[in-house]
């Protein structure tokens, strides 16, 4: 592998571990943070909605309080003789869709006017909640309406002359589906909106749901429907997610109506913010480690160059100079290094055949000296030799000189001799003793060669 391709590895390796790091830590972190979030949040849109529908149903339980109020209500009294009280109905369920009927009767339970076909005039309304509210109470009721479920709620009328007593009842069938159904239009505008369901507690039967009912109901009737703090995990239609369950109670309208509102989230709806996020992060790690990889290229160029030019140094002896780095180089700094590098190992070069020239010109030199104390070794031999023989020649002459004394003949010729041969010997013995030296080594004259003491002639 090139220097380049590995200086490339060594980044993507830096950059990768450290986005995969984070990519990893921002995903956990996200996911964590958008379930919790998303299970809070579904809780607070289940209890919203069922808030919502009971203040639906409370309005119109005040618009009810309202008209039982109103002048016309007294036509109770003569039976709607001129039939105001049937047209008033009749404008007010227009106005008014959430009331699938209208109706009133007097203070014996018989329908006076009413916007329910199915109901005669005249008849006995038979309904549970009119002799209680005849007795001057309100009254809620939970029962099938004319297409779902509906609320049915009856107030007393009263009479003008005497608000003490009551002279008949006004009732109104406010219907779930007209007001689940505009709950759900809004929510349906929201891509990530939950899906919610609207089930009555006891049976637990599901009356609208955004999903499909089927799928829905299973879960209505495994589910405790009871008001629950936290959201359950649930399985529906396959997919799977959280169920937050919201219940009604009698705070608001002062009576149970008995429904619950359960709101869906699939947990890859939950994981969608998360993995947005993630994405994003991703998709801008990855173009951030494109344009570092493009930087460690153009970066390690310089780099490379040094490699190349290294290499070249020394595998020849002698290299051509490269190209100079610029200021801007990243590697200015070592390129100049590797200059001056290059410069010394070109003058250790130099050196190291300079000397190398030296240790031949000592090694012939030692030679020549090798043979000039072998000459010098020969010549100091050969003067100890003469050494010798002059020694004898001097012993020769003092012995003559004795011998002569003894006759008492003088022998001036013989007295001048023994110092000529004397002062020959010290010569000789001086030049031994010179060569000896210059040879480098200690030579000893021979006994035989030592100067003998100068004799006198008798």
């Amino acid at each position: 592998m090139s220097l380049r391709l590995r200086i490339i590895a060594v980044f993507t390796a830096c950059i990768a571990l450290p986005v995969a790091a984070g990519w990893a830590s921002l995903w956990l972190s996200a996911s964590n943070a958008t379930r919790t979030q998303a299970a809070t949040t579904l809780q607070a849109d289940a209890r919203a909605a069922m808030r919502t529908v009971e203040e639906h149903l409370a309005r119109n339980l005040a618009h009810l309080k309202a008209w039982s109020t109103m002048p016309m209500m007294q036509e109770v009294l003569i039976n709607d003789d001129g039939g105001e009280l049937a047209q008033a109905l009749a404008d007010l369920a227009r106005a008014y869709p959430d009331f699938e009927s209208l109706t009133i009767t007097d203070a014996r339970g018989a329908i006076v006017a009413t916007t329910d076909r199915t109901l005669a005039r005249a008849a006995s309304y038979e309904a549970g909640g009119t002799r209680a509210a005849i007795s001057g109470r309100t009254t809620q009721e939970t029962l099938p309406g004319r297409h779902s479920l509906a609320v049915r709620f009856t107030v007393p009328l009263v009479a003008g002359y005497d608000r003490r007593t009551v002279i008949g009842t006004l009732t109104g069938m406010v219907g779930l589906s007209s007001i689940f159904g505009d709950m759900i239009k809004a929510v349906r505008a929201e891509q990530a909106a939950p899906g919610y369901a609207l089930a009555t507690k006891e049976p637990r039967q599901v009356l609208f749901a955004t999903a499909r009912a089927e799928a829905m109901a299973p879960v209505a009737r495994s589910l405790d429907l009871a008001a629950r703090p936290r959201p359950v995990n649930v399985t529906i239609a396959g997919e799977a997610g959280l169920a937050a369950i919201a219940g009604s109670g009698s705070r608001i309208l002062g009576q149970d109506p008995g429904l619950a509102v359960i709101a869906f989230q699939s947990r890859l709806a939950m994981a969608a913010p998360a993995a947005s996020l993630s994405d994003t992060f991703l998709a801008v790690s990855i173009l951030a480690a494109m344009a570092s990889l493009c930087i460690a290229w153009r970066w390690a160029t310089p780099l490379v160059r040094l490699d190349r030019e290294a290499s070249a140094v020394f595998k020849a002896p002698r290299a051509a100079p490269g190209e100079p780095p610029t200021p801007q180089d990243s590697f200015a700094p070592l390129a100049r290094a590797f200059a001056r590098l290059k410069q010394a190992r070109e003058e250790r070069d130099a050196l190291a055949a300079r000397a190398q020239e030296l240790a031949l010109a000592i090694a012939v030199a030692r030679d020549h000296a090798r043979d000039s104390n072998e000459r010098l070794r020969q010549i100091a031999g050969g003067l100890t030799a003469h050494m010798t023989e002059v020694t004898g020649l001097v012993e020769l002459i003092n012995r003559e000189n004795i011998a002569a004394a003894g006759r008492r003949q003088p022998q001036p010729r013989l007295d001048e001799l023994n110092r000529a041969a004397l002062d020959l010997l010290e010569v000789i013995r001086e030049a031994v003793e010179a060569v000896t030296d210059e040879a480098g080594e200690t030579q000893s004259v021979p006994p035989s060669s030592r100067l003998p003491h100068r004799q006198q002639s008798a």
